[in-house]
């Protein structure tokens, strides 16, 4: 397929899609219009408030679900077991076509109440048109009086005082048998040694005399 027809499909296919969106927002109901049809279509002779809810009371189940669950199949398939008829629905489509009486448009409305609920806004409503009084005040300018703040003043932060420890320095601790321990060593063979010393002289000492 060449570049030209692929650009051409894409324009044909946006056209389609804008065509739709276009449809769908002008076939949205507003609340009234959607009452006005769910009552002509004989949706109120089930949904009378005795044997399943009103109009109203359909559009408040309706917003529920949208704060219990993630989409319509998801409420559908949790909620239609509980209901007195159409207990076997297991989306939100088959609940819609078993339905007499609804038609498209009722279904895409009960599903805009959904969207809407699920991201917050209110449900779809009539238009209306703004008043003289309302149109009036609209345009009269009102006046905000900012009072200015008062700009706190910052304390100095003092710088903490800085702590130097000085090393003493290590005086050796005297140990006196490690001192004495040379002197035993060197001592004790000096000491034999005068002794032998001493008994030479004195055997020679007694050798001269008992000569004479």
């Amino acid at each position: 397929m060449s570049m030209k027809m692929r650009v051409s499909l894409a324009i044909v296919m946006f056209a389609i899609l804008a065509t739709v969106g276009l449809v769908s927002v002008a076939a949205a109901l507003t609340t009234d219009e959607a009452k006005q049809l769910f009552q002509s279509k004989g949706c109120t002779g089930c949904h009378n408030g005795a044997m399943a809810p009103d109009f109203e009371g359909t559009v408040a189940v309706i917003k529920e679900w949208a704060s219990k669950y993630a989409s319509l199949d998801e409420a559908v398939a949790a909620e239609a077991p509980n209901f007195k008829m159409f207990n076997n629905a297991k989306t939100w489509d088959e609940l819609m076509n078993a339905m007499p009486g609804i038609t498209p448009e009722l279904k895409d409305y009960f599903a805009k109440v959904f969207e809407e609920a699920k991201s917050g806004g209110a449900a779809p409503a009539q238009e209306e048109k703004p008043t003289e009084a309302s149109t009036t005040e609209a345009e009269t300018p009102t006046t905000t009086t900012t009072k200015p703040v008062p700009v706190q003043t910052q304390q100095p932060v003092k710088p903490k005082p800085t702590v130097t420890y000085q090393k003493l320095p290590q005086v050796p601790v005297p140990n006196p048998s490690e001192e004495a321990e040379p002197l035993v060593q060197t001592g004790l063979p000096v000491g034999l040694a005068l002794y032998l010393a001493a008994v030479g002289v004195l055997v020679i000492a007694m050798a001269v005399a008992s000569r004479r």
